[in-house]
C-alpha cells in the first residue's frame, strides 16, 4: 500500500497542476477581461510587426547602425539577409489590420462602443495577417 501511496501522491499533484485555471494579471485601466485579451493580442502582434518593418526599413537602407519610425527606434543587422520582396504586400495588409484592430479597441476600450464581434473580427483578422506574414519570411 505504501508503494502505491508514493505513487499517487506525485501524479495527484501533476494533475491538479494541469488543471488549475491559469490567470492572467489584469491591464492596468482595463475595462473587462476582453478588453484585458484584445489589448494583449494587439501590442503582441505589434511587436511582431515592428520587427518586420524594421527588417524591411534596414535592409531597404542598407544596413544603417538604427532606423526609427513610429518614435521609436530600432538596430538594425544584416543576419537576416535582405527583407523578400514579394512579402512587402503582407506586411502592408497585416499594417492595415493592425490599424483597425488598434482603432476598433481605442474605441471599446473608451466605452464608445461595445462591439466585442466587431473587434474580436479584427483581432482575428489581424492575428492571421501576422501568421501569415511570419510563415513567409520563414519566421525570422
Amino acid at each position: 500500500m505504501k508503494k502505491y501511496v508514493w505513487v499517487l501522491i506525485p501524479l495527484l499533484i501533476l494533475m491538479t497542476m494541469a488543471c488549475a485555471k491559469r490567470v492572467q494579471a489584469p491591464i492596468p485601466g482595463q475595462i473587462s477581461s476582453f478588453d484585458g485579451y484584445a489589448y494583449r493580442t494587439i501590442y503582441d502582434m505589434q511587436a511582431t510587426l515592428n520587427g518586420a518593418k524594421a527588417w524591411e526599413t534596414c535592409s531597404d537602407q542598407k544596413y544603417p547602425a538604427s532606423v526609427t519610425f513610429d518614435g521609436k527606434t530600432f538596430t538594425c543587422s544584416d543576419y537576416k539577409g535582405q527583407f523578400p520582396a514579394n512579402v512587402r504586400s503582407t506586411l502592408y495588409k497585416a499594417e492595415q489590420s493592425y490599424n483597425v484592430a488598434q482603432d476598433g479597441w481605442k474605441t471599446y476600450h473608451s466605452g464608445a462602443s461595445n462591439d466585442t464581434a466587431g473587434l474580436q473580427q479584427a483581432i482575428n483578422a489581424l492575428v492571421a495577417d501576422v501568421t501569415s506574414l511570419v510563415a513567409q519570411t520563414g519566421g525570422k
